[in-house]
């Protein structure tokens, strides 16, 4: 992995999809006074079954996601 592995929340899916033509949104869970934030997913990061959001933390934040694909 690239130098930025550590600033990713990685998130797992509860199925696979038949290919990574997938889109995902993603939102924090944050505390109030929190700095940090959630990018979109790395395109290159895409398997049928997980992805990697950009973050800026190391190691997440934490994020719930939704998924849409096939």
């Amino acid at each position: 992995m690239a130098t930025y592995a550590s600033l990713v929340a990685t998130a797992t899916f509860p199925i696979s999809f038949s290919n990574t033509d997938y889109i995902g949104i993603a939102t924090g869970v944050l505390e109030d006074d929190s700095q940090a934030y959630i990018r979109g997913i790395l395109r290159t990061h895409k398997t049928t079954s997980s992805c990697l959001f950009r973050a800026s933390e190391t190691g997440g934040p934490a994020a719930e996601y939704v998924v849409i694909g096939r």
